[in-house]
């Protein structure tokens, strides 16, 4: 074979390999890698991350590492945790083949070489999205009285519901001046003090 031919079988095999190892990686955990490159290079320790990068990706400082959190989908026949701990990867909780996961920032790209990894998937901060939620649940068709008698809001409204608990200290359970509970009554079930309401 000839040197030329030799040279395109290298390059057409790395790239086929490096575009395979990229997809491992969530678009969310490449555009992660991409924002904090210029920040981790040739660093180990006290890597200082920008407040806006930290706070997009939910990034957490621990005894001066900086992690990311996220999942790892494993193929539990060629992997081997030691590998991630070797890393200083944090293993969390499991089920089935995914794992929860802490990874130094510096260390996610080592994770291409880690046999059993399927795919990785790190987190970024989630906001809540409640504009689209009453067109997705048809309360803006209520709210304009499309095909009722009348329009309806809500207001004035008692909801109950059955649950197994929540945080009755949670802000969305308070008016938007957050001094006002919204919970007009609560029966705790599992609290033994106190009467259950009547009727």
């Amino acid at each position: 074979m000839s040197k030329f031919k030799y040279s395109i079988v290298v390059i057409l095999y790395c790239l086929f390999n490096h575009t395979l190892s990229q997809n491992i990686m969530s678009t969310e955990t490449r555009s992660l890698i991409s924002d904090i490159k210029p920040f981790i290079k040739n660093k180990t320790n006290n890597i200082n991350i920008p407040k806006e990068i930290s706070e997009k990706y939910a990034l957490y400082n621990n005894n001066n590492v900086t992690y990311a959190s996220g999942l790892i989908k494993i193929n539990k026949k060629t992997f081997n945790p030691e590998l991630l701990i070797k890393e200083g990867v944090i293993l969390n909780s499991s089920f089935a083949n995914l794992i929860s996961v802490r990874i130094p920032i510096n260390k996610i790209e080592t994770l291409y070489s880690i046999p059993g990894i399927v795919y990785i998937e790190l987190g970024r901060k989630i906001a809540p999205d409640l504009y689209n939620t009453l067109i997705d649940i048809k309360a803006d068709s209520v709210h304009y009285g499309f095909n009722l008698p009348k329009s309806y809001t809500g207001k004035g409204v008692i909801i109950g519901i059955t649950d197994w608990g929540f945080d009755y200290s949670h802000p969305v359970f308070y008016d938007s001046s957050l001094t006002n509970l919204r919970i007009s009554r609560v029966w705790d079930q599992y609290r033994k003090a106190g009467p259950p309401p009547t009727g």
